[in-house]
């Protein structure tokens, strides 16, 4: 009977709750989901943590930085971060979409000497990503070269730098702060 069959089924998810590996919670919630489903004797404080750890397992496997990030910063926020476990496989793959969003920011707020300075910090992680695209590989390029270009303090390169920047179909995609526009200027003046 489904009376019988509870019992088990409510023991392994209690354990997995306990555990707070969220995804020993999401498997056996899955496993056991037909008789789950309606048991009153869940809590609230158990079914948000269920909620949460399927979010995740589904961003996880999704592979999708966005979501995964998303979805870890939810269960970060939440009641239950400082008990939630992830696997070391788990913290690798969150490591590298958060680093990859960073990297992503970088590149759409398009500061040129925040993008090299992200990829300098997370170089490590970002190289390992073999799927990053085209245009992000010739953003980063032209960022590294201004910045080179900045750091040896030459007029000429600066201003080769910035004109290869302007010239760029991601022109749009960049911005100088005020220090390097004032350096610019004066590359091209002296």
């Amino acid at each position: 009977t489904s009376a019988q069959q509870l019992q088990p089924a409510r023991k392994a998810f209690q354990e997995a709750l306990n555990s707070y590996e969220v995804r020993h919670i999401a498997d056996v919630y899955a496993q056991y989901e037909q008789l789950l489903i309606e048991d009153t004797r869940i809590t609230q404080n158990e079914r948000q943590l269920l909620s949460l750890a399927q979010d995740f397992v589904k961003a996880y496997l999704s592979n999708n930085d966005e979501a995964i990030a998303i979805a870890y910063d939810k269960l970060f926020f939440s009641q239950f971060s400082d008990s939630i476990k992830f696997t070391a496989q788990e913290n690798a793959r969150i490591k590298k979409s958060r680093v990859r969003n960073d990297f992503q920011v970088s590149l759409s707020n398009g500061i040129v000497s925040q993008i090299v300075k992200v990829y300098e910090v997370h170089r490590d992680i970002l190289i390992q990503d073999n799927n990053t695209p085209t245009e992000e590989s010739e953003q980063l390029q032209l960022a590294q070269n201004f910045v080179q270009a900045f750091r040896n303090d030459s007029d000429r390169e600066i201003s080769d730098a910035a004109d290869a920047i302007r010239r760029s179909p991601n022109c749009r995609h960049f911005k100088f702060n005020r220090e390097e526009d004032e350096r610019i200027y004066k590359a091209r003046n002296n």
